[in-house]
């Protein structure tokens, strides 16, 4: 299978929301609390898709398998960070919003979009870029850390303290 990825188009919102679907079921079924209300919604994704930050990987048919927000204009949640520390205070890009679809999990498709945006991240002249999870999220952290991300601490989502709102924050140095 031949994975490409391409800008999201409004007309791939339907499948980023049935990938959000069966990424808040497996967080359910795991007791991650993680996505449980009303975040992220399809407002939020077709923000990112009108704000160009919005990517998808698609395999060789156009089938939508995965996708993330590449975001460049900084992030206030990584403002303050407790329990560590980010390497530089530069401007930075960052990941979020990351979901591949349930029959994708596991053949790298996460991987291959974390390289993508860390080649636009060189491309813009970014030096680090930023990500993070519920501490619940094994698996994505798993994947972070594969893909050269080093966990940083930890932030409040919203300046919010409370286990809610409590994420591990990591960060790559793009060499």
């Amino acid at each position: 299978m031949i994975i490409k990825i391409r800008r999201t188009e409004k007309k791939d919102l339907p499948f980023i929301m049935e990938i959000v679907f069966e990424a808040r079921k497996y967080f359910a079924e795991n007791s991650i609390p993680q996505w449980q209300g009303e975040y992220p919604s399809e407002r939020d994704f077709a923000e990112d898709i009108e704000g160009g930050r919005s990517f998808v990987a698609i395999d060789d048919e156009d089938t939508v398998l995965g996708v993330y927000c590449f975001d460049t204009r900084g992030d206030e949640n990584y403002n303050e960070i407790f329990e560590g520390e980010f390497s530089s205070d530069e401007p930075y890009s960052a990941i979020h919003r990351i979901a591949v679809c349930a029959k994708a999990k596991g053949a790298g498709i996460a991987g291959k979009m974390v390289s993508h945006a860390v080649e636009m991240s060189r491309e813009l002249g970014f030096r680090f870029m930023r990500g993070d999870t519920h501490r619940l999220n094994i698996s994505m952290q798993k994947m972070l850390e594969k893909n050269g991300f080093k966990h940083c601490g930890i932030i409040y989502l919203g300046g919010k303290k409370d286990s809610e709102n409590e994420r591990f924050a990591y960060e790559m140095e793009i060499v």
